[in-house]
């Protein structure tokens, strides 16, 4: 990745050179570090994105699973024998 430089001329506010100028050149953009970081960080986001989405999916899964149960259950408890309709609507 190549570098952007510029030249800052700005005074210092508590450098040695009081009054006077002091070029100072800053780097824009990022060293092979920094971008590896950046890749690792977007990498680690990227997991845990992929987790809670595994987690959401499942959690619906368990959800509609204990809801069928719960209508299966209810209707048993209520003394209905005809059951089977509530299970079939439910797949």
């Amino acid at each position: 990745m190549g570098y952007i430089h510029f030249l800052d001329t700005r005074a210092p506010e508590n450098g040695p050179h009081r009054g006077g100028t002091m070029a100072r050149i800053h780097r824009l953009g990022f060293t092979r570090d920094e971008a590896q970081e950046q890749a690792d960080r977007q990498t680690t986001s990227l997991a845990g994105l992929a987790v809670a989405l595994l987690l959401v999916v499942l959690s619906l899964h368990v959800l509609r699973q204990l809801a069928a149960r719960t209508a299966i259950e209810d209707c048993l408890m209520a003394g209905h024998s005809n059951c089977d309709m509530i299970v079939n609507r439910l797949r």
